[in-house]
C-alpha cells in the first residue's frame, strides 16, 4: 500500500527557535506515550535537533540524532527506528539521496518518513517525495502540534 503523503504548511510568526514555532506541552489526559518507540531525527540544525529531540521525548519517545544523511544511515545499520523525520536540504548528504539510500535497506523499507524542509519548494516537490516513499511533508517553520500530530498517526 502506498502512503499518501500530506502536505502541511503551517507558519508561527512568533517563532523563538529558527525553523519550528514556539512548543508548549499540550495537556493530554489519557493520552498513552509513545512507550520505547524509536524516532530519527535527521537535520543539518543543531538547534532544530535539539528542539525536536526534547519535544519528542517529552512525549514519551527514545530520539537518536544525526547532522546528514550519511550519518543517519549509519544509525539504521544500529537499529531500525519506528520513524524518520528529516530536513531535505543538508550538506554532504541531502535528505532526497537519504531516503533512495534507506529504501534500498530491507528492514527500512517501510520505515515512516517526515520531511521538513525551509527552502524548498514542499507542494511542489510531493509527487517526487510521495514517489520516494515519504509520508508526510512540512514547510519550515512548522507547528509542533501538527508534528506530534502526524507522528502518533503514523508510528
Amino acid at each position: 500500500m502506498t502512503p499518501r503523503l500530506l502536505e502541511v504548511n503551517t507558519r508561527d510568526l512568533g517563532a523563538a527557535v529558527p525553523g519550528l514555532s514556539s512548543y508548549s506541552p499540550p495537556a493530554r489526559a489519557g493520552v498513552k506515550t509513545a512507550g520505547s518507540k524509536r524516532i530519527l531525527v535527521i537535520d543539518d540544525e543543531p538547534t532544530v535537533r535539539q528542539v525536536l529531540r526534547d519535544v519528542l521525548a517529552s512525549e514519551g519517545f527514545l530520539v537518536t540524532e544525526a547532522a546528514d544523511g550519511y550519518q543517519g544511515l549509519d544509525c539504521l545499520r544500529v537499529g531500525r527506528p519506528d520513524m524518520v523525520i528529516l530536513d531535505l536540504m543538508m550538506p554532504v548528504m541531502n535528505g532526497w539521496k537519504f531516503v533512495e539510500e534507506c529504501r534500498r535497506i530491507d528492514r527500512c523499507g517501510d520505515v515512516p518518513i517526515i520531511a521538513i524542509s525551509a527552502m524548498f519548494d514542499v507542494p511542489g516537490a510531493s509527487p517526487a517525495l510521495h514517489g520516494l516513499g515519504v509520508h508526510a511533508c512540512l514547510s519550515k517553520p512548522f507547528d509542533i502540534d501538527v508534528l506530534l500530530s502526524l507522528v502518533a498517526r503514523l508510528t
